[in-house]
């Protein structure tokens, strides 16, 4: 029983390091471009994800929460092309803030 547990922390703390290490790589890109793009007078910015796993897609739905507390219009929604594909996107406006 005892090693069944460490092994499930063990799992738990891995994912969760994957996790914040996806976390990490996606906001020091999209704060970089919404840099960019605020500097250049742009009011909008669309971020898609290419892997569009369950992870990547809680990762951009935390993202978009963050962003939505300090002033952004933030969503996380999807889009399916035409061959049966998900696309999923991280939307965000800073117009009016």
């Amino acid at each position: 029983m005892y090693t069944a547990i460490q092994a499930k922390n063990i799992a738990m703390e891995h994912m969760n390091h994957i996790y914040y290490k996806l976390y990490k790589r996606r906001v020091r890109y999209i704060m970089a471009e919404l840099t960019r793009r605020a500097n250049y007078g742009g009011t909008a910015f669309r971020f898609n994800a290419k892997r569009g796993d369950k992870m990547e897609i809680e990762v951009l739905e935390q993202i978009a929460a963050e962003l939505n507390q300090i002033g952004y219009q933030c969503n996380v929604y999807n889009e399916t092309t035409e061959s049966g594909t998900k696309n999923w996107y991280l939307n965000i406006q800073w117009e009016g803030v």
